[in-house]
């Protein structure tokens, strides 16, 4: 497992769900140093889940990359990429009381 702590992570969409990760690196690789790339695959199927995380050890090739690759060709697809967020957090489409809001049993 790589140290992916340094890295900044770019979130790409719009692969398809055959897509290997040797095929994404060389996809990216113009753009700066790569320290990882990530296709998660969904655990019944085992086939990717349509997206991938690429890292670059430097901040201006991460850069450089969302602007010369988004909207860019990939067999086909058009991809988008952008920077990743960090973490998952509550979802916001869930209703406040699934939140953490405290219930009080309606007293």
């Amino acid at each position: 497992v790589p140290d992916i702590e340094n890295l900044v992570s770019l979130k790409v969409d719009g692969f398809f769900p055959d897509t290997r990760k040797d095929e994404v690196w060389d996809f990216f690789r113009k753009c700066g140093r790569i320290g990882d790339v990530y296709l998660p695959r969904d655990h019944e199927s085992g086939k990717g889940r349509g997206f991938a995380f690429v890292r670059f050890y430097d901040r201006k090739d991460a850069e450089m990359a969302v602007q010369d690759m988004d909207g860019k060709e990939f067999h086909g697809t058009r991809l988008r990429v952008n920077f990743a967020q960090v973490g998952r957090g509550p979802d916001p489409r869930a209703p406040p009381s699934s939140r953490g809001a405290v219930r009080d049993g309606g007293r």
